[in-house]
């Protein structure tokens, strides 16, 4: 039901009524038949279940399926280990692996992954970017190593072979990104054709034999870890072609880790541009017009200005782990390059907040194939987006409003740029962010950092207001609602020191009738 779904980009809500009537008219011309639909648990709330049909949830492996899997791929590979001089797999009791190997098919790139070498066995330490991008480079080698053109690829220096495996990467990093983009996790294929070409990474093709791929095929058609639905519709039109087909990865994780080597590649990319122009003394006025006017590749602003990182935890937890990876690799200090980003930042603060002008892309005045929103969300996105990605990856984000100047009724830049996200996204769809990140005020200073440990659900208005004031260093949107809070829930409202703690409460009168109630309760 899903890839029907997902290929066609409609909703067969009655898909499952026309199935039950289909059985019925069967069984009275006496030819009973039995109907299996699968689909995820995600999509399968769009269709009307028809009464009394039977419905069974496929559970994750336990620690005996797991175990029984492995023992079997053990018996079946016995004799490749013996030739290859490796031992059995045993899978590490590393909680990230574990969480991994509940999965089948993840557990089945585990054992491959340790197939050449025992390198799983070998890194106890290993954490899931490390895996998934070792994991995915690996699969492209194999693909690339295939076939005729596998033995050009062969040829090739070691250098050489990364600079095409690397290319393949940033590939299926726009595939990635279009899901995102899209706020889906499958794409069409020919919005990936259209990506593919928005992001220039086409890859030249010298498939004489047969029809011609195009661009999406090439790229994703090959990999087993991405799973291609086909639908074909007879009647009525659709926008799509006949046989329309989309592609999604096998688990969600692999398009997490691929978005956030995209976004951080990009990153990367552009703050080490700015580190040329700041150590070259002749590129000084390359320098000061770039951040100016906002000169940054498309690419900066098409990772960043259509879904907000907080909807993606899971992408946002993969910067920060592979963001330490990469800068440790390329030799870059994180002092070095948080400084290079912060330029980026408020450079681009100072332009959209002080009314210097939207880039093109942000305006909507620039063609892309992503679905277009409104100036004010794509600025509210945008920004946002900004401070998320330099906390994610750093793990906080120290905002000075000297370094921008305030409004004419006195508002600082973050209040105003608070607001514009309150307003663009709604309180309600500033919950997530709440549980991702919290900030504190220090006079001029705001420090958005990354919240450690689980994050209970909030289970009314006035706490969802608290938790997400916490989160935009509106303290005094906090003290309010944490002090109506103290008497509404007393069970479970925030403790009294935290709100004394809170910048807007030092010396407030607030603050004295806190202490005392403190006093009372103690």
């Amino acid at each position: 039901y899903d890839e029907l779904l997902q290929a066609s980009g409609r909703v067969f809500s009655t898909y499952l009524q026309k199935v039950a009537a289909f059985q019925v008219r069967e069984s009275r011309l006496n030819r009973p038949v039995r109907v299996l639909v699968t689909s995820r648990i995600t999509l399968i709330d769009k269709a009307e279940i028809p009464v009394k049909s039977t419905v069974i949830r496929l559970e994750d492996f336990d620690l005996k399926r797991q175990l029984k899997w492995i023992a079997t791929w053990n018996e079946y590979n016995a004799p490749y280990f013996a030739a290859k001089g490796l031992n059995p797999l045993i899978l590490p009791t590393h909680q990230k692996i574990t969480v991994l190997a509940q999965q089948p098919l993840l557990l089945l790139m585990l054992a491959l992954y340790d197939s050449e070498g025992n390198m799983l066995a070998g890194q106890e330490a290993i954490d899931q970017t490390l895996l998934y991008d070792s994991l995915l480079r690996r699969f492209i080698e194999r693909e690339r190593s295939k076939g005729a053109q596998g033995l050009d690829f062969g040829a090739l220096e070691q250098d050489e072979r990364k600079r095409e495996i690397d290319k393949d990467m940033k590939r299926l990093g726009v595939a990635a990104i279009g899901m995102y983009n899209r706020r889906s996790l499958h794409i069409a294929k020919d919005d990936l054709q259209q990506d593919i070409n928005y992001f220039e990474t086409s890859r030249s093709s010298d498939n004489d034999a047969g029809p011609k791929l195009n661009q999406a095929e090439l790229l994703l058609g090959s990999f087993f870890f991405v799973h291609e639905s086909r639908s074909r519709v007879q009647g009525g039109s659709i926008d799509r072609e006949p046989d329309a087909a989309s592609f999604e990865f096998l688990h969600n994780t692999f398009g997490e880790f691929l978005t956030a080597d995209f976004i951080l590649s990009v990153v990367l990319k552009q703050t080490e541009e700015i580190r040329v122009y700041q150590t070259t003394p002749s590129l000084s006025e390359v320098l000061a017009s770039t951040l100016r006017e906002g000169k940054l590749h498309d690419a900066w602003y098409a990772s960043l200005m259509f879904t907000p990182l907080y909807t993606r935890p899971v992408i946002l937890t993969m910067l920060h782990e592979w963001g330490r990876h990469r800068l440790a690799t390329l030799g870059r200090g994180m002092d070095d390059f948080a400084d290079d980003l912060d330029q980026i930042i408020y450079s681009q603060y100072r332009r959209l907040i002080q009314g210097l002008g939207y880039p093109s892309l942000v305006a909507g005045g620039a063609a892309h194939p992503f679905p277009a929103r409104g100036v004010i969300d794509n600025v509210a996105i945008f920004t946002l987006n900004l401070a998320l990605v330099r906390t994610a990856i750093i793990g906080s984000f120290p905002f000075d409003n000297r370094n921008l100047s305030p409004s004419e009724n006195g508002g600082s830049a973050w209040d105003r740029m608070t607001h514009l996200w309150r307003s663009a996204l709604g309180f309600g769809g500033l919950e997530g962010l709440s549980r991702i990140v919290q900030s504190a005020r220090n006079d001029d200073v705001v420090t958005m950092s990354l919240r450690r440990g689980t994050v209970p659900e909030t289970s009314g208005r006035l706490e969802l207001t608290f938790e997400t004031a916490m989160a935009l260093g509106d303290d005094l949107l906090a003290v309010l609602t944490g002090w109506a809070l103290q008497d509404v829930v007393p069970s479970s409202s925030p403790d009294l020191s935290r709100l004394l703690d809170l910048d807007s409460t030092v010396n407030s009168g607030l603050a004295v009738e806190m202490s005392r109630r403190k006093t009372i309760r103690q």
